[in-house]
């Protein structure tokens, strides 16, 4: 039996920690990791005792030290710009903000999303985002997420919060009109 975690989506810093399961206060490291996405590779690592008796190099970049020195180099610039402090921040600035529409602000560092009231105004919400040149996503019914790239700083913080202001306004002022 292995205790195996998936990182895929949470590793690399997404969580306010480099891998999410830093947060769960294990007493021993999983048996295995997997990563990809953020590392721009595909991988995983495991405990000696899982180690082939044979070793397999799989596909030509797992073999490639250029393929290494990269996740070297996103965990550097995500240390060297406050990545994980930046988005603690981000969460505690939207907690309580606009509360006709928001709530359940949550996340660990980038890995976040907020609730609106449904599906209706969280389509409406995304578009009118991706329109001020925010791109952020759905998922479920009424979630919407926030997933930034490793060079995430306290400008585009700034930048993507007061654009969530300015659209939740919006909308706001929008149902106001409609309503009277």
């Amino acid at each position: 039996t292995a205790f195996i975690v998936d990182e895929v989506q949470t590793g690399v810093g997404s969580t306010g920690k480099f891998w999410a399961h830093e947060h769960w206060d294990l007493d021993e490291a999983p048996d295995f990791v997997t990563f990809s996405k953020k590392m721009a590779i595909g991988g995983f690592y495991y405990k000696h005792e899982f180690r082939p008796r044979i070793q397999f190099v799989f596909g030509c970049c797992m073999s490639q030290r250029t393929s290494r020195i990269h996740s070297s180099s996103v965990e550097f610039r995500g240390g060297k710009l406050s990545l994980l402090y930046t988005a603690d921040v981000g969460k505690e600035r939207l907690k309580g903000r606009h509360p006709e529409f928001v709530s359940k602000a949550r996340g660990l560092g980038t890995f976040c999303g907020i609730d609106l009231p449904d599906l209706e105004t969280r389509t409406k919400f995304l578009g009118l985002m991706r329109n001020n040149g925010v791109d952020m996503d759905g998922c479920g019914v009424k979630t919407v997420r926030f997933r930034p790239a490793l060079i995430f700083g306290h400008k585009h913080l700034d930048l993507a919060v007061n654009t969530m202001d300015s659209v939740l306004n919006g909308m706001k002022g929008s149902q106001k009109t409609a309503s009277a």
